[in-house]
């Protein structure tokens, strides 16, 4: 995870995205999303949260040109800090798995790595 510190957010990809109804029906990303850095690719298989450090809920193209500038895993989540304080967090609870990890990194060089 420590590999993205410093890289930065060129593009993002929700094509592939999944949703689920949200509070009064507001539909959420939860899934497949692409963060598509300088350096290659992170895809969210799990579900996310995307918040400033206060704890308000941030857009997820407000990501776009920021820079990750921490990195570091909890018991429950994957967490990427960005510039502006804002923070990406991925589920890793079991009952939260969809794919084959809770996010796949894909470096420009080619190599792939699970996140679980």
């Amino acid at each position: 995870m420590e590999t993205l510190v410093d890289a930065v957010v060129c593009d993002l990809d929700v094509s592939a995205a999944e949703y689920e109804a949200g509070i009064d029906g507001e539909q959420i990303l939860v899934s497949d999303i692409r963060l598509l850095f300088d350096c290659g690719e992170l895809e969210l298989k799990n579900p996310f949260r995307l918040r400033c450090d206060s704890g308000e809920a941030v857009d997820l193209h407000a990501l776009l040109g920021c820079r990750v500038t921490d990195a570091y895993d909890t018991d429950t989540d994957l967490v990427w800090v960005f510039d502006g304080r804002i923070l990406l967090s991925v589920s890793r609870r079991e009952e939260d798995y969809l794919g084959p990890a809770a996010a796949i990194l894909r470096f420009a060089s080619g190599q792939v790595v699970n996140l679980n």
